[in-house]
């Protein structure tokens, strides 16, 4: 795999690419180029279609860049389609452990880093960092697993369901980050956006 460095307008955005890329997903693509430049290079198809990194060669036009660094893949056709579906889907299947990373923003914070850097929205770090990692009351039903989640300050009371009813709030969990086409939303914010939703339609 080599890494070159092109002209940006020497590539073109993917015009089936599935994945958008809404203000606030740009503004933490700039954001993240501007602090700490271009880490990894994109991947370019055939006609320099970017196959990968569409987001990351709108935020670099943005910025103004002249150039960029990219390797060129030999997946053509279907496999090539393919190949940007999974980089999207597996990037977003992930799951972070909140508790790790509290200790991480809170180390960052200590050193004086700008941790807005960081991608998140206010009211998201000020979840995270608010959290009270502890664990969740047992519960008197054998079948049900405590849950609770990074909205947790301390004060609220974790709450038990049964797996039935977690595949349902995780399903509710990610038609909210579909429906806002933001994959960055936390548990907490979806299932305040889902609830908010049920309330005015009463």
């Amino acid at each position: 795999m080599q890494v070159e460095t092109v002209p940006l307008d020497s590539l073109l955005l993917d015009p089936s690419n599935a994945n958008t890329h809404p203000d606030f997903n740009l503004e933490v693509l700039k954001g993240s180029y501007a602090k700490f430049g271009q880490q990894k290079p994109l991947v370019v198809g055939e006609n320099n279609v970017v196959i990968a990194g569409n987001g990351q060669l709108l935020a670099a036009r943005a910025l103004g860049w002249k150039t960029i660094a990219i390797v060129r893949s030999n997946l053509r056709g279907s496999d090539a389609t393919a190949f940007g579906i999974a980089d999207n889907k597996t990037a977003e299947s992930s799951k972070w452990d909140y508790e790790t990373l509290q200790e991480l923003i809170e180390g960052l914070q200590g050193e004086g880093y700008e941790v807005e850097s960081l991608g998140f929205a206010d009211h998201e770090l000020e979840t995270i960092l608010a959290a009270a990692w502890e664990p969740p009351t047992p519960s008197d039903d054998p079948d049900a697993q405590g849950i609770a989640d990074e909205h947790n300050t301390g004060n609220a009371k974790p709450i038990a369901v049964t797996p039935a009813q977690r595949e349902t709030i995780d399903r509710a969990i990610e038609r909210v980050r579909l429906m806002n086409d933001d994959t960055t939303l936390t548990e907490g914010r979806c299932l305040e956006l889902a609830c908010a939703d049920w309330l005015a339609g009463q």
